[in-house]
């Protein structure tokens, strides 16, 4: 698998590996970085005002947000092995979800007639809740190799709060607004709920903008997320940080 711009930029692999203790299984899996996802990454949120100089040399940040699309290959290998050690920390003591999600079609282009036919296809994706508070998307590719769960980066970026959330802290931050987003029932003890699975939450894609629908939200682990067994043996969480 190869790039077709950057230099010359080749696409990398990372390899990554996390135990999911509710499953019993360890997983072992790759994630493939290509150049337009890095650049698309690059150019909409290294480029802004997101706080990169908590996950990047200052020095890099800096080329980055007057490269444009003159990305080199040194850069995107920097921002590749840079966005690697933060997901292999991830997976080391596991902040990531896996989720279903499905375009929500426009619905001034069906037909009334062959609406029914024109089902959004589903993909399941990963989100990695990064050490620094960053967040990476990716796509789990079908079918899989054997027994190794192969990844896609789709992209990257760091919510504002990275900039003045103490760093022990940032993650944990993260984590929560997207329980907070994907996890809107409410346990009689004040916790979320960890959400139904077949209960679709609307947002709007990361990458492309359009609006998508996403379900069968798996946490990994629960526990490292915050959520805890109730006495009723039901999951819920409580935000550890509610003033914060």
């Amino acid at each position: 698998m190869t790039a077709a711009a950057g230099d010359a930029f080749t696409a990398e692999s990372v390899d990554l590996t996390w135990q999911e203790p509710e499953g019993g299984r360890r997983v072992a899996a790759s994630c493939w970085f290509e150049f337009e996802p890095i650049r698309h990454a690059v150019r909409k949120h290294v480029a802004g005002s997101e706080p990169w100089d908590k996950l990047l040399d200052h020095r890099l940040v800096a080329r980055l947000r007057v490269a444009g699309d003159r990305l080199s290959a040194a850069d995107c290998r920097e921002v590749v092995q840079a966005l690697a050690r933060q997901m292999q920390a991830c997976c080391s003591q596991p902040r990531l979800c896996r989720f279903q999600e499905s375009a929500i079609p426009d619905d001034d282009n069906l037909q009334p007639a062959t609406a029914h036919l024109q089902a959004p296809h589903a993909v399941e994706k990963i989100l990695f809740v990064l050490p620094s508070g960053g967040v990476v998307f990716a796509r789990v590719e079908r079918p899989s190799i054997e027994d190794l769960t192969v990844t896609v980066f789709l992209t990257a970026f760091l919510p504002r709060h990275v900039a003045w959330v103490a760093p022990v802290r940032a993650a944990a931050k993260t984590a929560a607004r997207y329980v907070l987003r994907w996890a809107p029932d409410y346990h009689p003890t004040g916790g979320r709920l960890l959400p139904d699975p077949s209960r679709g939450v609307t947002e709007t894609d990361e990458v492309d903008e359009r609006a998508s629908q996403r379900r069968w939200f798996r946490f990994i682990s629960m526990k490292t997320w915050g959520f805890h067994r109730q006495k009723d043996g039901r999951w819920a969480w409580i935000d550890p940080h509610p003033a914060g």
